[in-house]
This record gives C-alpha cells, structure tokens and sequence, in this order.
C-alpha cells in the first residue's frame, strides 16, 4: 500500500489500516502532512505482517519519529526486511 504524496491521510486513516489490514505486507508512508508518529504507532502495532515501511519526505518539520514508534514497527513487525524511518 502506497500513500506517500496523499494530502489528507491523517493518523485517524492510519488507525484504520492498522486495525483493518493485519495482512498488510508493504506500506509506503512519505511526503503526508498530517501523519505524526501516532499514526505509524497504530501501523506498527496492527500490521503484523509488514515487511516493508518507508517513511520519508515530510513536509512538515514538526513530524519527527520517535525512537518509541520505532521499537512499536521493530515488535510488532517481526517480518520486517526493509525499514526506511
């Protein structure tokens, strides 16, 4: 699933892949505005499969990943092979 360059993706959408798409295998997250570190939280924790993340490209200097984000995507990813945060 690639995002990247979507305006108006917010955490609130992010909830929804993380409780809607377990399965999910790839997600690229770059250049959103509205997408903080709450967003990739609920990615990390509902996407379990994930094995792809790139998150890079903000807009917004205010949006910064938290070294706790990261240990949420490194645990709950456990397939994860390739990470770009």
């Amino acid at each position: 699933m690639n995002i990247s360059n979507r305006m108006k993706v917010t955490d609130k959408g992010l909830g929804f892949v993380g409780q809607g798409y377990p399965q999910l295998q790839s997600m690229g997250v770059s250049c959103c505005d509205e997408v903080t570190d709450k967003g990739l939280e609920f990615v990390g924790k509902g996407c379990p499969q994930l094995q792809s993340l790139i998150v890079s490209g903000y807009l917004q200097t205010t949006v910064k990943i938290t070294d706790y984000v990261r240990e949420c995507v490194g645990k709950g990813c456990r397939q994860l092979q390739s990470r770009n945060v």
